[in-house]
């Protein structure tokens, strides 16, 4: 298939420069500056962060002043494409579905082989969840019942089934560390307050932990009990191994 467009993997994932796609949907040049803003800063259809990003572009003696230019999702570019309706939207849509189909039979045949690369791949997605979640609760101040939102989207989570630091250091065979060498790295990374066991709220509201009182008081206080979640014991192995991996290639 002859390169139409070139498809680039970003943060965003697979992505094209819209710049390239509008002149090459031949869109006039000269209103470019005028068209990006109106298109894509300011629309309200699609967020910066997740669906595009803002390209850095070297400024040089040739061209001392390059044009602004962005980096936008498959998904996004499809949409501009067709929004467009030149003699070549058609063209252009059509070639970038037929490269992410080429893409996801590609992905197909590249099953992890072992477990530790699986539960890398289930934390590069988990990643990217948790970049596009953190725009949008960005974006959404202004819903007041957004923490309950969350909550109840991690409910199955939590309900399947919670356990302890301690046990799940012991059960699984990817961490070398012992339970409190473990509590330490976790407050190292961020992930625990500082000096405490209490987790940072963002990955409570994430559905990694549980932070719980206990039904009784002992010595007039309330015992917190902190638990690890099914989908925080794939995002937690999954940032240690990442961890590991960093501190090798340093």
């Amino acid at each position: 298939m002859k390169e139409l467009i070139r498809i680039e993997s970003r943060e965003i994932g697979s992505s094209v420069s819209a710049r390239e796609l509008y002149i090459g949907l031949g869109l006039n040049a000269v209103n470019w500056s005028r068209w990006s803003k109106e298109n894509i800063d300011k629309n309200t259809f699609f967020s910066n962060g997740v669906d595009f990003i803002e390209l850095f572009i070297m400024k040089s003696r040739e061209n001392p002043n390059p044009p602004k230019d962005y980096a936008i999702s498959i998904e996004f570019a499809k949409h501009i494409a067709m929004q467009a309706r030149t003699d070549k939207s058609h063209l252009y849509r059509q070639y970038m579905i037929d490269c992410e189909n080429k893409c996801k039979a590609t992905q197909q045949l590249q099953v992890p082989q072992t477990f530790s690369e699986a539960l890398k791949l289930a934390y590069e997605q988990s990643v990217v969840i948790e970049r596009q979640q953190k725009v949008i609760e960005e974006k959404d101040h202004s819903i007041a019942n957004k923490d309950q939102l969350i909550v109840a989207s991690n409910e199955a989570s939590i309900k399947a089934g919670e356990i302890l630091v301690r046990e799940f250091v012991k059960s699984n065979d990817l961490i070398d560390l012992g339970e409190k060498q473990f509590y330490e790295w976790m407050r190292e990374q961020g992930i625990l307050l500082k000096n405490g066991r209490e987790p940072d709220q963002k990955y409570v509201k994430r559905g990694y932990f549980t932070y719980k009182p206990s039904e009784e008081m002992y010595g007039g206080k309330f015992r917190h009990t902190l638990r690890i979640t099914p989908r925080g014991k794939v995002w937690l192995a999954g940032k240690y191994l990442a961890y590991l991996d960093s501190e090798v290639t340093a």
